[in-house]
């Protein structure tokens, strides 16, 4: 059974619609100016509602006051084309001048209430896995993971290169080539669910999700590449950037948003190509800064690889787990 929300004067908790994703944003942002991170846009909250693997309006509640302005807002996605383990994943906003008053307990006993529901009519008997995440300055929140039963069980770390550096070429084998992204990439789409088959938390993309989340209006399809071996992709770089981040981070970034090799053509120096031929991309189209976000415990040492291409470690992130059964 779902906890009852508290009482806010004056507001009214209700279903939260696609519509709604311009003022779920303007929370988030409100949010942000307290808790740092990055700033998602009304399109991102209107893709993320859209998705097909939430359930609207069941998944998902909102606190709007009498002149329309969201107040706190909580929703429940599900991925499907899990494998081992389902994982439930969730947002969770309280606006800052109302924090404090036990809205922020009750969002999260709400998602996970939301959540069993969920994992009992895809598989009651399936693992689960809450999943949570904080970056590592932001102590009330992690206090809080921790005290409703959240243990951290993995850390990432955000890296940059600045691009007035100097760009060593790095060789490529005469087996394969260098190409740009193509229009068509479902072959990528494929290696990369294949590529990350060894990687924690990782999840088998379905053509929807990739087309919905990896060639979403960030995506820079001209500064993205792959390398291919016999007429096929082997490795592939999918490149972003976020103009909406550019003045809170003091710089322009471009991001390496996703990078894969196929596991029989790892320890070739792939990555290293295409991290390289990026960076160079990125400098000719006038950004100050390459970005990227990694997993400290990469099965493919992606840490080390990024440190010595001139990568250097900025911010931290603690992912937090909780049983679901």
């Amino acid at each position: 059974m779902l906890p009852e929300p508290p009482i806010i004067q004056g507001a009214v908790w209700r279903p939260t619609t696609v519509d709604d994703a311009a003022i779920v944003s303007a929370l988030q942002q409100a949010c942000f100016e307290v808790d740092g991170g990055y700033r998602l846009t009304t399109e991102e909250f209107r893709n993320d509602l859209a998705d097909p693997g939430n359930s609207l309006p069941d998944d998902s509640l909102l606190a709007v006051d009498p002149s329309g302005q969201a107040i706190a807002f909580v929703s429940v996605n599900v991925p499907s084309g899990f494998q081992d383990q389902m994982q439930i994943f969730s947002w969770e906003f309280v606006r800052p001048e109302h924090r404090g008053r036990g809205i922020e307990d009750f969002l999260l006993d709400w998602y996970e209430a939301r959540g069993r529901e969920r994992a009992a009519a895809i598989g009651p008997d399936l693992p689960g896995l809450f999943r949570k995440s904080a970056y590592d300055w932001q102590q009330d929140r992690i206090d809080r993971l921790k005290a409703h039963g959240y243990d951290p069980i993995r850390y990432f770390v955000e890296l940059a290169r600045d691009l007035s550096a100097p760009i060593d070429p790095v060789p490529l084998a005469k087996a394969y080539s260098l190409e740009p992204w193509p229009d068509d990439s479902e072959a990528i789409r494929l290696l990369h669910n294949d590529a990350f088959k060894d990687h924690w938390g990782s999840e088998p993309h379905s053509a929807d999700d990739w087309d919905r989340y990896f060639l979403d209006e960030f995506f820079r399809q001209d500064l993205s590449s792959i390398v291919v071996a016999d007429g096929a992709p082997v490795a592939y770089l999918r490149s972003t950037a976020y103009p909406h981040d550019f003045e809170d981070r003091g710089r322009t970034e471009a991001w390496v948003e996703t990078l894969g090799t196929a596991r029989d053509h790892r320890k070739r120096g792939l990555a290293s190509v295409l991290v390289g031929r990026a960076l160079g991309a990125y400098r000719d189209a006038g950004f100050d800064v390459a970005a990227i976000g990694v997993d400290s415990e990469s099965p493919t040492g992606a840490l080390r690889l990024y440190e010595a291409l001139g990568f250097e470690p900025e911010r931290r992130s603690i992912s937090f787990g909780k049983a679901l059964n």
